[in-house]
């Protein structure tokens, strides 16, 4: 709480478009006063850790009652807290100097983010519509160093550890929605490191996968061209 408490939010509190403009500006959300400078680029970094429930899950979602719809959106969203939270007091994200002046990294004391809960996936080219896609996007606004300073995320280190974040929300997502009654089917996808909800119709996962067609469909052309499939930066590019 005390890195809240320093921002001047309330935890669990609605902030408004402009308390969190202040924050990002490495301000107090409540009175502007300054917390944080720029950094040599001019600005104050944030990050944004964005993450998605599987298709089943979210087609379940659409389909459902208020009643379910609101209790599933309840999982992801806590699921992505729990990430977020894990990510920061466990992976050396942030630095600071010692007696030596040594420049060191280790985990955060404290974090705080932002959620955003989205319910849809962009509009593919061809569609009328776009499909639904539950995913949160959190906001790493700011962390606590251990001498009590509050600091900026590093973004490569989180990004460094990207998969093992992935996995962490996967499993912490499996578990609520365990809880929910809904019944897993683990070892999906690439390299079996997904799940998703028992009993979705596949077909219909996949008529509601617009995007990812586009994307494997932009993946064979690219191929096709260049006789090689994509790097990753080429392959953020097509999706």
């Amino acid at each position: 709480a005390s890195v809240l408490d320093a921002l001047g939010v309330a935890p669990d509190a609605v902030v408004q478009r402009e308390e969190l403009a202040r924050a990002l500006r490495g301000l107090r959300a409540d009175n502007g006063e300054v917390l944080r400078r720029p950094g040599a680029n001019g600005v104050v970094n944030s990050h944004d850790l964005t993450m998605g429930a599987p298709k089943s899950a979210s087609v379940l979602w659409a389909q459902s009652s208020a009643e379910r719809r609101a209790a599933i959106e309840q999982a992801t969203r806590e699921a992505a807290e729990a990430t977020v939270r894990y990510m920061a007091l466990t992976t050396g994200c942030v630095q600071r100097r010692v007696e030596s002046g040594e420049r060191v990294w280790e985990p955060a004391r404290g974090v705080a983010s932002a959620q955003f809960v989205h319910h849809t996936a962009r509009r593919a080219s061809a569609a009328e519509v776009p499909d639904p896609h539950l995913h949160v996007h959190c906001v790493v606004v700011a962390v606590e160093r251990s001498d009590g300073r509050i600091v900026t995320p590093n973004q490569a280190a989180w990004m460094r550890h990207g998969r093992e974040g992935g996995a962490y929300f996967r499993s912490e997502l499996a578990s609520r929605l365990l809880e929910l009654g809904l019944e897993i089917d683990s070892g999906t996808g690439k390299q079996g490191r997904f799940f998703e909800v028992a009993g979705v119709p596949r077909d219909v996962c996949e008529r509601l996968s617009g995007r990812t067609r586009e994307v494997e469909s932009a993946y064979a052309a690219f191929v096709a061209r260049y006789g090689r499939a994509p790097v990753e930066g080429e392959l953020a590019d097509l999706a």
